[in-house]
């Protein structure tokens, strides 16, 4: 019998057997898959105490030589298995993909065309007709079209957010301080002068999706605080383990905590359209944004007494990598 794998000559010295040996064989049990054992080969010329116990230890060596055969076995099952899971997660998430790029264009092309019809049928009514009208009718068009422009904002924050999900992150350096310089020098004085900035570093980040967060966030910011008797934002920086923590912070409306875990849900709102305009869709864009990068997002707040918003983004672009 030949065998196929021998020991090493420093095991073979550790035992004072030139003559053994492990081989590996194909082992066949009733109602049972076949698998591999190693087993010991050994030439004895002379049978004495010593020999006993050396034979022992070859033994106990081969025990440790099974259970580890055994492992690599089972590993490599396990190995393959993970391998088809991820082949098929892969090809799952590609039909997913597909199906979602196809709902998108379903929604920006057979979507907006009513709610265009809708909006514009309605101008046109009130344009000629609007002398001829009751002031009850009136209103009901400028609420059709109110409604439709609503639906549109909430179609774009749909494929907004569903377009974000596909979009390739694309890291450079970012001057935060000259991008929110850029967000805010687009504000009308009264608010520009609402907002308070501190030096904000340089991060590697998407300079596109970093500015949307950006944009929302002093947006948002800025919207809750507008009913405040003194509005006042500010934007704060401080440094963390390997990352910057940002915060904008208001005095306006708040939130209750409460209901804090729903605040980044698609279409989610905390307040009455009525008394604050938006689609729900901004934070939870925001906070698709910083995972992305690598970050994580928060929120506090307090009814009437303003809300703070605090996210993370890694201090290297290693760690972003």
């Amino acid at each position: 019998m030949k065998p196929e794998h021998y020991f090493d000559d420093s095991w073979k010295n550790e035992l004072g057997i030139s003559s053994i040996w492990l081989a590996r064989r194909k082992a066949v049990e009733p109602n049972q898959p076949e698998y591999w054992i190693m087993v010991a080969q050994q030439g004895v010329e002379h049978a004495c105490h010593d020999d006993v116990l050396r034979v022992l230890t070859a033994i106990r060596l081969l025990g440790l030589c099974v259970e580890r055969r055994v492992f690599e076995d089972d590993l490599q099952g396990l190995n393959g298995t993970l391998e088809q899971r991820i082949t098929d997660r892969t090809a799952e998430l590609t039909r997913s993909n597909s199906e979602l790029e196809a709902f998108t264009y379903t929604v920006s092309h057979d979507l907006r065309a009513p709610l265009r019809a809708i909006d514009g049928f309605s101008s046109i009514l009130k344009e000629d007709f609007a002398d001829s009208l009751p002031a009850e009718a009136n209103g009901l068009l400028d609420r059709i079209s109110n409604n439709a422009r609503q639906m549109g904002g909430l179609i774009d924050g749909l494929l907004d957010f569903s377009r974000l999900l596909r979009t390739d992150v694309a890291r450079v350096k970012v001057d935060q301080q000259q991008l929110v310089e850029q967000i805010l020098d687009q504000l009308d004085a009264k608010r520009k002068n609402i907002v308070e900035v501190c030096d904000l570093p340089p991060v590697y980040a998407d300079p596109v999706l970093l500015k949307q967060v950006w944009m929302n966030l002093i947006d948002n910011a800025l919207k809750f605080s507008s009913k405040a008797e003194h509005p006042k934002v500010i934007i704060h920086c401080e440094k963390g383990v390997r990352t910057f923590r940002f915060t904008v912070q208001d005095n306006g409306a708040g939130f209750d905590m409460k209901y804090a875990d729903k605040l980044f849900n698609v279409f989610e709102r905390l307040h009455h359209k009525k008394d604050f305009d938006g689609t729900g869709v901004g934070l939870a864009i925001v906070k698709r944004i910083i995972e992305r990068h690598g970050g994580e997002i928060s929120a506090s707040g307090e009814l009437g007494q303003g809300a703070c918003f605090t996210f993370t983004l890694p201090d290297q672009i290693e760690l972003t990598e």
